[in-house]
């Protein structure tokens, strides 16, 4: 049979093949567990979305079983919806957080202000990605994690995508949590005014 070698693929890469072929993607089968790895979900909320009908189930007869997952077609439209929702929440994000000036604002707040809800975990993810754009855009503009500003309750602090997204661009530079919050904030009120500390 020749050499074949295996050939490992992640789950966003896998789903990057239906942009090729969009015929083909509404026939390809994609797991459960894959398709709760690509779009970030646990696979009870996959196969609750198959049947709300917000993603495609496709069953593939093997013999004696069936296989069941979704289709990749119907995992890119879920991602390009996700992807459009981040994007329109981006503005009115933006808007209550520069709003709030150099202050912090608790994250349940700022998600309120968009109309999502704090205590689901999609809307958490929305506003956690949401976040995300806006603060690579602010370090672009202005050289600052706009995200430092919006913070948790319960600490006070910003969440763990905040700090993982400072060290992704070079900003942790070996300093603890803490370390990184504080310089960021210091850029920050330095922004709103120019003669703070």
């Amino acid at each position: 049979m020749g050499d074949r070698k295996a050939q490992n693929w992640s789950a966003e890469e896998y789903v990057e093949l239906g942009r090729f072929d969009e015929r083909a993607a509404k026939s390809i089968l994609v797991p459960i567990s894959i398709a709760a790895d690509a779009l970030g979900y646990e696979q009870t909320t996959v196969r609750a979305h198959v049947r709300q009908g917000k993603l495609a189930e496709i069953v593939v007869a093997c013999g004696d079983h069936k296989v069941k997952g979704v289709t990749l077609a119907s995992i890119r439209e879920a991602l390009e919806a996700r992807s459009a929702r981040i994007d329109d929440l981006k503005e009115p994000l933006r808007d209550i957080i520069w709003h709030n000036g150099p202050h912090s604002i608790e994250y349940k707040k700022v998600m309120e202000g968009v109309g999502l809800s704090s205590s689901n975990p999609h809307d958490r993810r929305l506003i956690g990605a949401a976040l995300d754009g806006l603060s690579k855009e602010s370090f672009e503009r202005e050289g600052f994690l706009i995200s430092a500003l919006v913070v948790l309750k319960s600490s006070g602090r910003p969440s763990e995508g905040f700090y993982k997204l400072a060290r992704s661009l070079g900003l942790g530079g070996g300093k603890d949590d803490e370390a990184i919050w504080q310089a960021q904030m210091r850029l920050i009120r330095r922004w709103f005014d120019p003669h703070a500390d």
